[in-house]
């Protein structure tokens, strides 16, 4: 069925510059016959479903405010970053009578992510709350990125900070009051191995 997905970025121009050249080296041409088509007023791409079908995927920005979040009912929410809290709030309020499923990446290495330990992750690891997946993933697993420029910069972040190069390239988890916020041990021992090792060997114990 036509279907209303929302993609949160933080700004207004990151539809244009990130997301839009995205769907045009997955999907092709847009326009003309084509299966897709984007609305630049409405920051909206629609992708045909059959002869009379569209779905939506509108891109939001948390820069526009909240009230760009209003108003809508939406069958998947989607974050590239981690936003505001009360974007996040506004924008759940769209899924809550479709049910629908929430997506949100973020990099836990970087400042203000006390809102998302306090909700998320701190009730899931104590079992308050069944319905939190968390996935955690490589730098490289982007095939967008070019992998040669992944590798030379964790080697950089290497050698300023390891924990912060396994965070962000690695896929690691940040650790918050000594402990790793997630119950992974290849995770937790990961860390005291990286932990052990001079600074210049970081890049040695991925191989990089």
């Amino acid at each position: 069925k036509n279907a209303k997905l929302w993609i949160v970025v933080l700004k207004n121009d990151m539809a244009d510059k990130v997301l839009l050249p995205k769907f045009k080296m997955y999907l092709g041409p847009s326009g003309g016959g084509s299966r897709w088509e984007y609305n630049d007023n409405k920051k909206t791409i629609y992708i045909k479903r059959g002869p009379h079908n569209w779905s939506q995927i509108e891109i939001k920005s948390q820069e526009a405010g909240r009230g760009s979040f209003e108003g809508a009912t939406v069958h998947r929410l989607s974050f590239d970053e981690q936003p505001f809290e009360e974007i996040f709030d506004s924008a759940l309020v769209r899924v809550i009578d479709t049910r629908a499923q929430v997506l949100m990446a973020a990099t836990m290495w970087e400042q203000g992510i006390s809102w998302v330990y306090d909700r998320f992750i701190k009730p899931t690891m104590d079992g308050a709350v069944k319905n939190v997946e968390f996935i955690t993933g490589k730098m490289d697993s982007n095939l967008i990125l070019d992998k040669e420029r992944i590798d030379e910069f964790y080697r950089q972040l290497c050698l300023k900070n390891p924990e912060e190069a396994q965070v962000r390239v690695m896929g690691a988890m940040i650790s918050l009051s000594g402990k790793c916020p997630f119950n992974i041990m290849a995770l937790s021992r990961m860390k005291d191995i990286a932990d052990a090792l001079p600074v210049e060997r970081c890049e040695l114990m991925y191989g990089v």
